[in-house]
């Protein structure tokens, strides 16, 4: 089921249809029965029934945003469904009012597919009390960081930048930390043309 990976970098689902499709890809030849149940992940049970898998692999319903790793880890993934996921929320990404999507921290941890190359990005949201006050943001990945801040206003941001492919086959943590508290949805591709967006690959500094 999980040595040939239906979705990789030239082949990345663009729609919910193509979501599904990759899902039941992963995990065929086996039956949806094998995945039902309890799952662990770190801290955390998750009870996903046959019929939620059903509704995801027959695009009936978009996975909720919370679910990607675990997902991920459920179909053998390898990073590609969490990030394929957070991909097609990101222009419905409302953590204001929908749970699922996520916390206001001051830190954020991202991570993408170790053989991913190519544009990735992190899209940042203000608290409502901190729409339009300046926000300082570094960025730490590897032996690199990484400056900017910027004005938040209510639709946000988008950091961008580039990723090279991780050789040692272990994807590294981009660490984020924020001067105020903001919620982080994290992705990768080109298509940022309805974002505002903030290209800072010309902004990165060796560690010394």
């Amino acid at each position: 089921m999980r040595d040939r990976n239906p979705v990789t970098q030239t082949n990345t689902p663009a729609s919910r249809k193509e979501f599904g499709e990759a899902l039941r890809k992963l995990r065929r030849p086996l039956g949806l029965r094998s995945l039902e149940g309890i799952q662990e992940t770190g801290t955390y049970s998750f009870v996903i029934s046959r019929s939620q898998l059903s509704r995801y692999e027959t695009a009936k319903a978009l996975p909720p945003l919370d679910y990607a790793a675990h997902l991920d880890d459920l179909y053998g993934g390898k990073g590609w469904i969490a990030m394929t996921l957070r991909n097609l929320w990101r222009s419905d990404w409302d953590p204001w009012t929908v749970h699922e999507h996520g916390f206001a921290q001051r830190l954020h941890a991202a991570r993408w597919p170790a053989p991913y190359t190519g544009t990735v990005w992190i899209k940042l949201k203000p608290l409502p009390a901190s729409v339009g006050q300046n926000h300082q943001f570094r960025l730490d990945w590897g032996s690199w960081y990484a400056e900017v801040e910027a004005d938040l206003h209510a639709d946000g941001i988008v950091i961008m930048t580039g990723k090279a492919r991780d050789d040692n086959g272990e994807s590294v943590t981009c660490n984020l930390t924020v001067s105020q508290r903001t919620f982080a949805l994290f992705g990768a591709g080109d298509d940022l043309d309805d974002e505002h967006v903030i290209d800072i690959r010309q902004v990165w500094q060796w560690r010394s």
